[in-house]
């Protein structure tokens, strides 16, 4: 089991497309297939957040969110929640979204994206050039994966380990292959306020040196390799040793 499932870690995943500039009704329209399975009796179980001139994005009471632009397309997770009313009494919070493990919501998210793509505008005559993954994570300090809070411990060591609050992101280029390089930008937060939960959000990014076209076998491909080098990742920096001293030790004396 991965910790990004036992630390209910929520998803997102996405594609960069090379551009085009359709309008934001015009997005809308094309994702009427979407959409309209998105009722409960007669009244529509999303909303569209926000929408400017070549941009849409949706939130579903599923607690999926869709966002278009003229150069991206993504599928995010995030629980939703809204009051209900109680006779004689004050509202109640109810949970609309579904909780899921990590890895069953990500396989969710990336066949809504998957089925997505090609309902875009000029879909056929795109290329997908990157693709990426997300895992963002809300704890409490003492339930840290071991190597985060290795690095953790490993930040504040100037300081004695005694640091209050740090916003950290990393870009680190991880490895390349035939036609592709990856990366992954990790952002690690702890609060002044100690009522807040720390957040922990990897974002790991595929780019294609040849484009990809939009079609099922295409996208198929990528995001079955995206997912699963994605969670490769994700489990080692969340479990494994990178920042162990010893080893970093020893990796830096074999380079020079």
């Amino acid at each position: 089991m991965s910790w990004c499932d036992r630390l209910a870690s929520v998803p997102g995943a996405g594609f960069r497309l090379d551009h085009h500039f359709a309008s934001s009704d015009a997005i809308l329209e094309a994702l009427a297939p979407v959409l309209d399975p998105l009722f409960r009796g007669d009244k529509p179980r999303f909303n569209v957040a926000s929408q400017s001139s070549f941009e849409v994005q949706i939130n579903t009471e599923q607690g999926f969110i869709y966002a278009v632009d003229p150069t991206k397309l993504s599928v995010t997770f995030k629980h939703q929640m809204r009051a209900q009313p109680t006779s004689g009494g004050p509202p109640v919070m109810e949970l609309l979204s579904t909780p899921m493990p990590y890895t069953q919501l990500l396989r969710e998210v990336t066949h809504r994206l998957a089925s997505t793509a090609p309902l875009l505008p000029k879909s056929k005559e795109r290329q997908i050039t990157r693709v990426g993954v997300i895992s963002t994570t809300s704890l409490a300090e003492q339930d840290l994966p071991p190597g985060i809070a290795r690095f953790v411990e490993y930040i504040s060591r100037p300081w004695s380990g005694t640091v209050n609050h740090f916003s950290i992101s990393i870009t680190a280029d991880l490895s390349s292959g035939p036609g592709y390089s990856d990366r992954c930008i990790h952002t690690v937060n702890k609060f002044e306020d100690k009522e807040q939960l720390m957040t922990l959000n990897f974002d790991w990014q595929r780019t294609f040196t040849s484009s990809y076209p939009i079609n099922k076998s295409s996208i198929s491909e990528i995001l079955g390799r995206a997912e699963k080098s994605a969670l490769d990742y994700f489990e080692d920096i969340g479990e494994g040793s990178r920042f162990d001293e010893d080893i970093i030790r020893k990796a830096a004396t074999a380079r020079a």
